[in-house]
């Protein structure tokens, strides 16, 4: 996390990869590299990333809004308006 604080992708991406290597259903570090590729300009990276954390953790708000980042900057709005509707579900459930 301290490389995607600083803002060091080629590092985040390096110790997150070793982390899914120690556990492949880490699900915060699929979404580091979410973060970290999308950051790059990876985007289809980036989703198989997101789509693994989800997948892990399918009531995980921040992932969904997380995704719907990524499909923004991709152009698909329709899509990711679909994963912000579905955090604010996730949110509004919780409270």
């Amino acid at each position: 996390m301290t490389y995607a604080r600083m803002k060091n992708d080629d590092g985040a991406i390096t110790n997150f990869l070793a982390c899914l290597e120690r556990n492949s259903r880490f699900a915060n570090a699929h979404l580091g590299l979410g973060e970290a590729y999308r950051n790059k300009g990876d985007f289809k990276t980036a989703l198989i990333h997101h789509d693994a954390a989800i997948a892990l953790n399918l009531r995980s708000a921040w992932f969904h809004r997380e995704r719907g980042n990524t499909l923004r900057k991709m152009g698909n709005k329709e899509e990711a308006d679909e994963d912000f509707a579905k955090a604010r579900e996730l949110e509004q459930n919780t409270k």
